[in-house]
């Protein structure tokens, strides 16, 4: 069995540091010096602890890796601290970990199909930059992602969208489109048909309340408008038209 131990610290601390004694020599000297000072031998639950800590964590990073539980097995591995005796084990092992676990990630999240699809991926990228925030795949992968379904959301929206202005729902039409805005917020072909619904909307509410004052209903009239003012806060159209009912209710 060979092993090789790093150094680089010692050497970091004591540049004129040179290793002159081998291996089993300096073992068994150091072994004759504890055997030989008692005071040496006294039990130490604090450091014993520690070590049990640092061996759990990789051992159990270990076990999550086989697994295939990478995130697990990162955060096991970042629980050994710099300082300690088994860091660069450590460091290694978490490195391989962050590799498989991305790998995994950008597999797992390269060809979403549904909503539901998108909003896994979503939140299988998010986690994985919990974990990894300076990844730079990662972060490129989420971006892509959220202009992929930009897209999807465009394209799913835009017929249904037709089709409830062609049937003359434009509230619905008027509420999916304001659905894909959000995420296309410069598209001139969802502004366009929003315009186109908002226009149509406008005009039958008018048409309605014209029904409503000639039945003699102005209160039908208020209650369609102030519907159709929840739907569009801030509507010129609507806003004039309230004001002109309740100005005709009060003479």
């Amino acid at each position: 069995m060979t092993v090789v131990f790093d150094c680089a610290k010692l050497k970091r601390a004591v540049p004129g540091f040179q290793a002159t004694m081998c291996f089993h020599e300096g073992v068994r000297r150091s072994v004759a010096y504890m055997l030989s000072h008692p005071e040496l031998q006294i039990e130490d639950p604090e450091f014993d602890a520690w070590c049990d800590r640092v061996i759990e964590a990789l051992e159990q990073a270990k076990e999550y890796g086989k697994e295939g539980d990478y995130r697990s097995a990162i955060l096991s591995c970042r629980m050994v601290e710099e300082t300690d005796e088994r860091y660069a084990e450590a460091a290694r092992m978490a490195g391989e970990m962050e590799e498989r676990y991305k790998k995994e990630i950008l597999e797992q999240t390269g060809s979403p199909e549904s909503e539901a699809d998108y909003a896994e991926a979503r939140r299988r990228l998010e986690s994985a930059l919990a974990v990894l925030p300076d990844d730079r795949q990662l972060r490129d992968a989420l971006n892509i992602l959220q202009q992929s379904y930009a897209l999807f959301v465009k394209y799913t929206v835009i017929p249904v969208a037709r089709d409830y202005i062609a049937k003359g729902y434009y509230r619905d039409a008027i509420a999916m489109i304001d659905r894909a805005l959000p995420y296309n917020e410069q598209d001139m072909d969802l502004k366009a048909l929003r315009s186109k619904a908002v226009s149509l909307y406008e005009e039958f509410v008018s048409s309605q309340v014209e029904i409503y004052k000639d039945n003699y209903d102005p209160e039908g009239a208020l209650r369609l408008v102030e519907h159709a003012l929840e739907d569009l806060p801030g509507d010129p159209v609507f806003e004039e038209l309230y004001r002109g009912i309740n100005s005709e209710d009060g003479d």
